[in-house]
This record gives structure tokens, sequence and C-alpha cells, in this order.
């Protein structure tokens, strides 16, 4: 199997570098990989003025919130792991979306999202700022304005956009386009940017420098949380000042398991990092050592282990201040046998009746993942939601705001139902591993329904096959699309570039229904990792060549 391997990653790997160059750095002292060049060089600053991995993920995040406002930004939220070297266990703090406290099933028609996807409508309590900023409080060593200096400085001063996200502003120009506040931030005169133009945004440099000086709340209060309310209320929402004051991040333990002597520890409910734990132990009952990939055996076995992970996360998965989610229920070594031996038997799970009603999102994301010199980590996804989110941005702040309030379930009675001041559940599934007790890998990828297939496939190129993460980077890769509900669709698999038409032929015969796109595509994610030697202690970030993002080390 890893000769195998290897041979074909040698092979894609010529092959991707003549077209887009995998970005690889390595040292000692610390390591970012971040979805952009200036995120990353935030972060680097912060380890280097002598801050920890925490300070470096704070900055990294916040100029993300500038250069990528495609994937996130101080409108939206996310989730972040925490692995302080001096403590006892880790943390994870949720800074998920809540809905506003008029949202109900009387104000939004769920029965045709796509009337108010780009509008107020769509936009959830952003928790971002306090997430983040809890993060450093709690974790952080460095002064909250030195942390925040590089996005200030990227937001006045300006950014050089790169090839993915002008595509993305080419894809949903016409959403832009009709917020006036939108459009004069992100095109140049009406059209969409060229890479290597420069883009700046001197009411979010303000904000910036209003929460550098005064922290969360001046954002979530004042003058800053009246712009952002009147500018949803302007664009037809319901997020008033009182839901901004009243947000809070949680703070929590990850969900945690074992797999082949590595612990891992993925993020908590409302997120779906137990998904992507009960994918590995329904496949850590296989023996695949003999599996060749890709091949149409392992792309089964994989999808069928995926498929019922992801069942478990829409049936079961809400926000556990609302609802009993029990994780460690699907993690048990009976529950991984029963459904290890259903896709033995040939019992179809992608075929089996359709999981609860999930809710939509086109999904984008970013991740980052950053390691220093004395074995601190952060794993840290966040997200707006689609493409710039609601592309709503609040006049006179620079915010674009989310567009979650979508990714509710459309009736009631569910798991994942909208109530007031409720999270929206999450596909995001940042992972620390660690084996015997030493940190191994920080990980996590954007791609919305995506991410639940692309953690447990990137987990098992490094556990299983033990590939070096550059090399598990390029790997070609599928992805279920199981958020659609008739059940023919159930079976469609989206196949990367290097899954040959031979392996798409044989899937086909098996009875799914195969999608090719081409290689290192967007579509896949875009994975950013930090390795760390157990012998040596050096570390290796990875930025995926799928999106724009840069690894850095020192």
């Amino acid at each position: 199997m890893r000769l195998c391997t290897h041979l074909i990653a040698i092979t894609l790997l010529t092959t991707v570098i003549a077209a887009q160059e995998v970005s690889v750095a390595r040292g000692h002292e610390g390591a970012i990989a971040a979805a952009h060049p200036l995120a990353a060089e935030a972060g680097l600053a912060m380890l280097e003025a002598g801050g920890n991995a925490v300070d470096a993920a704070t900055a990294a995040a916040f100029a993300l919130a500038v250069v990528e406002a495609d994937g996130s930004g101080l409108g939206g939220g996310g989730v972040a792991l925490v692995r302080m070297a001096d403590a006892e266990e880790s943390i994870a703090i949720d800074y998920r979306s809540t809905a506003p406290a008029a949202a109900s099933y009387q104000t939004l028609d769920y029965s045709d999202r796509d009337a108010w996807t780009h509008s107020g409508l769509a936009v959830a309590t952003p928790g971002m700022v306090a997430g983040v900023l809890e993060m450093h409080r709690l974790c952080g060593r460095l002064p909250r304005a030195q942390v925040l200096a590089p996005a200030i400085r990227a937001a006045r001063d300006g950014y050089e956009v790169g090839e993915t996200f002008c595509l993305i502003i080419a894809d949903v120009y016409e959403h832009l386009i009709e917020n006036e506040a939108c459009a004069d931030l992100f095109l140049i005169d009406l059209f969409p940017p060229e890479p290597g133009q420069v883009l700046s945004n001197a009411d979010l440099a303000a904000v910036l420098e209003a929460i550098a000086e005064g922290g969360p709340e001046a954002f979530y209060t004042g003058p800053i949380a009246e712009l952002l309310a009147a500018g949803v209320q302007g664009a037809g929402g319901l997020l008033t000042a009182a839901d901004l004051a009243s947000y809070e991040p949680v703070i929590g333990a990850p969900v945690r398991d074992t797999y082949r002597g590595y612990t891992l520890e993925c993020s908590p409910p409302p997120f779906a990092g137990f998904a992507t734990l009960e994918a590995l132990s329904i496949l850590e009952q296989f023996d695949l050592e003999g599996l060749e990939y890709p091949s149409a055996a392992a792309i089964q076995i994989f999808a069928e282990a995926i498929w019922t992970a992801s069942r478990d996360y829409r049936r079961n998965l809400g926000d556990p201040r609302y609802v009993l989610v029990d994780a460690d229920a699907y993690l048990t070594d009976d529950r991984a046998i029963e459904a290890a031996n259903e896709i033995r038997t040939g019992n179809r799970l992608l075929h089996d009746e359709a999981p609860e009603e999930a809710g939509y999102n086109p999904g984008s994301t970013t991740h980052l993942s950053v390691v220093d010199g004395e074995g601190n980590a952060v794993s840290l996804t966040q997200t707006l939601g689609g493409f710039f989110g609601s592309t709503v941005v609040a006049p006179g702040t620079g915010v674009t705001l989310n567009s979650q309030m979508i990714n509710f379930s459309s009736r009631p009675g569910l798991v994942n139902s909208l109530m007031p001041g409720k999270r929206m559940r999450s596909s995001m599934s940042p992972v620390i591993v660690t084996r015997d007790g030493e940190l191994r890998f920080v990980i996590g990828t954007p791609g919305h329904y995506r991410i639940t297939t692309t953690m447990p496939e990137m987990l098992l190129f490094l556990l299983e096959f033990e590939m070096p993460l550059e090399e598990a980077m390029i790997q070609p890769r599928f992805a279920l699309r199981h958020t659609t509900l008739t059940e023919d669709q159930h079976t469609d698999l989206d196949l990367e570039g290097g899954i040959s038409p031979e392996i798409a032929t044989t899937l086909r015969a098996l009875g799914y229904r195969p999608n090719p796109l081409g290689a290192l595509h967007y579509h896949f994610g875009g994975v950013h990792a930090v390795a760390v030697d157990p012998e040596t202690g050096e570390m290796t970030a990875v930025a995926d060549p799928r999106r724009d993002g840069v690894a850095l080390a020192r």
C-alpha cells in the first residue's frame, strides 16, 4: 500500500508543482499555515516578537478577517482548539453565531431560503470578535493592540488579492453589486479585481482600532454595535444591538477519541468533530494496510464509513444548550463494529433513508494551524457562511455580515431547528493529534459539507498510511454530496483529478454516481496543517495548494 501510494504521490507532485507550488516551511521555534500570505506573516511576526501560538493564531485570525473576507470576518463565527503545553487539558472555544431574539419560523420562510440568503434576514449574531479575543485573554501573552496591529495595517494600507479571491468575487458578483457598501469594498470601478490588485477598508481599520483599544465591548456595545444593527435592519434583517450585547462564547472541552495509538481532539457540538472521529472509529475496524489509494475499493469503504458518521451527525447534532447531544455514544467500540459489519455485508448505507434535513450553505470558510516552540498549538476554523456571507456590509463599519441563519433546519421539532439565541450546527472540525502525550499534528479545513469527508481522508493519509504531511496534502480527494435530500442523490461522489476514469467507472458500477472535477480543485477544501517530528522536534507547516494559503516557520 505505502509503496504504491508513494509512487502515485511522486507522479502527482511533479504535475502539481508545474501548476501551483505546494507551500511548505520547516523550523524548530514555530510554524503556521494560513489561507493568505499576510495572515501567515502576521502569525509568524507574533512568534518572532516573543508571543505564543495563541498570539499568533489571534493575529492571523484577525488578519484573515481583512484579507480573506470571502471566507471569514468580524461578522462571522467559528471554533478554536487550544493546547497549552503546561495545561492538563486542551480547551475548545465555541464562537458560533447565534439566532437573533426575533428570529422564528414566522419571521423567516425556510421554504424559500434563496429569497433571503443575500439579505439581512440571513444574518445571525456574530461571534468571531468575542471568541478569538477570549482565546487571547485566556492564553495569549502579547498585548491585544500588538496582535491586532497587522490586521489594522492591512485594512488601512491595503492588501493584494489572490487568484482564488478574485475567482470567488466573480462567482458572486451579482450579489456583491446589489449592496453598495459591499461593492465599494470588493469591486474596482464596479468590476471584479484582478490578482495582484490592492483593496483596502478604512472603516474596518477604524473598527479594529476601537477593538484593539476597548476589547470586545467596543464591538458588541456602543456606536459600532448600533451601526451593525442598523446595517442589518436596513437590509431587512432582525439583528439588534441587544442581540450583540448579549453574545458570549462558550468555553468547553474537545471531543476525544483514539485511532491506531493516536489521541485526537476535535471540535465539540454543535460542531462536527464527533463525525470525524466516528468515521475513523469505523474505519479502524478494517484492515486498510492492503488497500491502494486511490482505488474504488478504498473510496467505497471510506465513503460508507463517512456517510454513517455524517448521517448520525445530521440526525443528532444540535446546540447542546438546547438539545441533548451525547457525542460519546457514537464513539463506542460496539457502534463502530456494528457499522463496519453493515459495510462488509454490503448493506449500502448510502442508500439508507435520508438524514434529518440539513439546511443549506454553499460554504466558504477558512482554517489556520499554528504551533510554537514551547509545544503550544491552536487549530482554528471560522466562517461567514456562504461566500462573503450575506453580502451585506453594515455602512460605516466595513464589516461583512454572515449568512448563518440559512443553516437551521427548515421546520420546527428537529435537533437543528431554529430558536432565538440558538447556535446552528456546523461541519467545522479542527483537530489536534497527539501520541504518548506529544504533539504530532494540528490540522483543519474549510469546505462546509466537504469537511466531514476531507478530515477523515487527511487523517487516514497521515495516521494510517503514514504519509509525510506535504505528500498527504496533494493526494486526490473525493467528497460525498450528502446535503441533498432525495435518495438518488445520496450516492453522488465528487472525484478530484488524479482519481482515474477507470476508478470512476468501477464506482458507477457499484451504484455510485461519480462527478469528476479538476486536479487540486477548490471544491475539496483548503487544508492548513502543522506536523511535529517526535524525534527531532522539527515542525513542518503545509498550506493546501487548492487555495491561496502560505506556510511559514522559524
